[in-house]
């Protein structure tokens, strides 16, 4: 048994406290906004996907690899800033660009993008460099990571949307990379969304920022971790496509006029 594997019973009681702090943060900071059906409804509920990424993320930080504990807190804590403070009307990463450069106004996603980024970027200097890697491979790794998190938060903009279409990928993800320390490191983030995931499809209330960004960069580090340097390229490729479209067009427009997408996606929630 793996020294990871051991660590198993550490990190489920750490991630029940932080379960706990992660339950009282909710309630008292998490604001209630209008969905897609004019419901006002809470937002944020990911900050109890974030405790059960924090959890393992500490622990492997503590034996020595303090790479996905970066990733995690770079994404958790400005996403849920975002969540809380955000006045989600920049449009896209362009839009808090056009923020900044005509109004002189940083809005709150433009500081997520960049500590993201920046968080990115160290924890994958930090895997890669036991290797050798080459600085390009360094820096596909990273972009891969930020934009697996934004892409799952690209698509939390109906019930359980997102939450599903992030298992779905990071089962695939796993099973690519066929890495059983990965399984313990990401899996708690994961159960915990399917925990929540009926009540998110039911539209009771929105996953937000603080999980959507977390469970999307967990996917990016499974793909960085655990496969080689040809596969984050491949995703690379494939996430870089899908934000330029996105960013021209709505994606859930998309879906609507696509027949195939419309069914599938109706399945995932109410709709």
């Amino acid at each position: 048994m793996s020294e990871l594997w051991q660590a198993s019973r550490v990190i489920f009681a750490l991630g029940v406290a932080l379960t706990l702090c992660a339950h009282l943060v909710f309630r008292a900071w998490s604001p209630l906004v209008s969905n897609f059906q004019g419901r006002r409804v809470r937002t944020g509920y990911g900050v109890y996907v974030a405790a059960w990424a924090l959890a393992p993320a500490a622990v492997l930080a503590l034996m020595g690899g303090p790479g996905f504990l970066i990733v995690v807190l770079g994404f958790a804590v400005p996403g849920f800033l975002d969540d809380v403070f955000g006045a989600h009307g920049a449009g896209g990463f362009g839009g808090h660009l056009k923020a900044l450069v005509r109004q002189g106004r940083v809005t709150t996603g433009l500081i997520k993008a960049l500590t993201g980024g920046a968080a990115s970027l160290a924890a994958v200097m930090l895997l890669d460099g036991q290797t050798g890697a080459r600085w390009y491979n360094v820096a596909a790794g990273a972009a891969v990571i930020a934009l697996c998190a934004n892409f799952i938060n690209l698509l939390d903009l109906r019930p359980g949307r997102a939450g599903w279409v992030s298992v779905a990928l990071w089962l695939a993800a796993m099973a690519a990379a066929r890495a059983e320390p990965l399984l313990l490191l990401t899996g708690p983030a994961f159960l915990c969304e399917l925990a929540l995931l009926p009540a998110d499809s039911r539209g009771r209330w929105i996953m937000g920022d603080s999980g959507s960004n977390v469970l999307g960069a967990l996917i990016g580090l499974v793909i960085v971790a655990g496969m080689p340097p040809w596969a984050r390229w491949a995703a690379l490729a494939v996430l870089l496509a899908v934000h330029v479209f996105a960013e021209r067009r709505s994606i859930s427009r998309t879906i609507e006029a696509i027949p195939a997408l419309r069914w599938l996606d109706s399945r995932l929630g109410v709709r």
